[in-house]
């Protein structure tokens, strides 16, 4: 697994900095795929992994890529926020890891919050019209993390305004903050319209594993998705 991590890292680097298009880059990995099969929770894990300490745009090429990978069924929707989740901002440190990331430590490098919210406009198209998902395990794994962002969201929110109170000083929500908000609404409330995930969520077989893994139901997420932008004020 090592030597197959090690390929697709320095092929998706290397694409990156020589600034492959996309029909090449689509050609190039489904050859990579054939010599090193990789899962798509890792490969979205390499794709959306930061490669710099501190950054506050979005290289274009990347969301072609993810795009890309998408199509060619590589990855799924559930990979693809698992991942970002993984680098955001927004996600509350583990235990004991409360200290602000250095420079030199990658593991801890986040992405910026632009990124989530095109990656949350790109995701509801393909939930809004159907496309997605393509699977039970694809829409039973974007059901048990969107809770997670859900939650980090609101945390974000509330950590911001008791930081503000405890300062005296009242700020506004920056509009990258606020837009980001409204991207997970808007993915969410696509979710809940989605055909495909309404019928898993009334499965009576799997309604055991929702209620495990998912803390809310389909009136609770669009309560939630409304107070993501109810609570920006």
């Amino acid at each position: 697994m090592e030597a197959v991590i090690k390929q697709w890292s320095y092929f998706l680097d290397r694409c990156l900095e020589q600034r492959v298009r996309s029909r090449l880059f689509e050609l190039a990995a489904t050859d990579l795929f054939g010599k090193y099969p990789i899962t798509g929770r890792k490969l979205a894990g390499l794709l959306f992994r930061p490669r710099r300490s501190s950054s506050n745009t979005v290289d274009p090429l990347l969301i072609i890529y993810f795009e890309s990978l998408l199509a060619l069924k590589r990855i799924d929707a559930s990979d693809v926020l698992i991942s970002a989740y993984h680098f955001s901002r927004d996600r509350s440190p583990k235990s004991g890891d409360e200290a602000i990331p250095s420079k030199d430590d990658r593991s801890r490098w986040q992405n910026p919050s632009e990124l989530e919210e095109i990656i949350f406009h790109r995701l509801h198209k393909c939930f809004s019209t159907g496309e997605r998902p393509i699977s039970n395990s694809e829409a039973f794994g974007t059901l048990v993390v969107i809770p997670k962002w859900m939650s980090a969201m609101v945390a974000s929110h509330t950590n911001d305004s008791m930081i503000q109170a405890m300062s005296g000083i009242q700020q506004h929500p920056q509009q990258q903050s606020i837009n980001v908000r409204e991207a997970l609404g808007m993915l969410v409330a696509g979710l809940i319209e989605n055909v495909k995930i309404l019928e898993l969520l009334n499965n009576e077989q799997l309604k055991g594993l929702c209620r495990l893994y998912m803390p809310t139901t389909p009136v609770q997420y669009a309560l939630e998705a409304s107070s993501l932008n109810i609570r920006r004020s």
